[in-house]
């Protein structure tokens, strides 16, 4: 019994390390747009295009979907799948990924499929940690296979707003 503790705890670790391996390799590789200032950034809800700039110029311009918020003073996380004021296309890679947790058999017998389902498929999420937060990224990411994720603050709430970006 023990033995398949320790098993399913390694799974789970190495599971995890991947997905974040995944999300740092990625934050690399858009390290650019990533950190370009709130103010040189522009998004069109309605087309659903987000454009970075640097001094003027378009450096990317590329499609964009809500995946969720993240409130600083509760720590909960809402997904945009949930959010009534978001469109359906505005929620797109969110739903998919609410889809995917629904698709996950429970009687599959895998605590990671158990997992992830619970996880995907709540629409609140309290993350006592940073790195909570960064492995629910992370395995987002992965499972909307989008280019990156941008993070806007918004001072006024104390929320960062989360988008998948292609």
């Amino acid at each position: 019994m023990e033995d398949s503790v320790n098993n399913k705890n390694k799974f789970i670790k190495e599971f995890i390390k991947e997905r974040l391996d995944y999300l740092d390799k990625t934050n690399k590789k858009f390290k650019y747009l990533i950190e370009t200032p709130s103010e040189n950034v522009i998004q069109n809800e309605k087309e659903q295009i987000i454009i970075f700039k640097v001094k003027n110029i378009e450096i990317y311009k590329g499609p964009v979907t809500i995946l969720g918020n993240f409130d600083l003073n509760t720590r909960i996380w809402l997904w945009a799948w949930v959010t009534p004021y978001f469109t359906s296309k505005q929620t797109k890679h969110s739903r998919d990924i609410l889809e995917y947790g629904l698709q996950l058999d429970p009687e599959s017998n895998s605590f990671i499929h158990f997992y992830l389902k619970n996880h995907f498929i709540s629409s609140r999420i309290y993350f006592e940690t940073d790195i909570a937060l960064d492995v629910h990224l992370a395995l987002s990411l992965y499972i909307a296979k989008t280019k990156f994720i941008y993070s806007k603050y918004d001072k006024q709430l104390n929320l960062i707003q989360y988008f998948m970006v292609n």
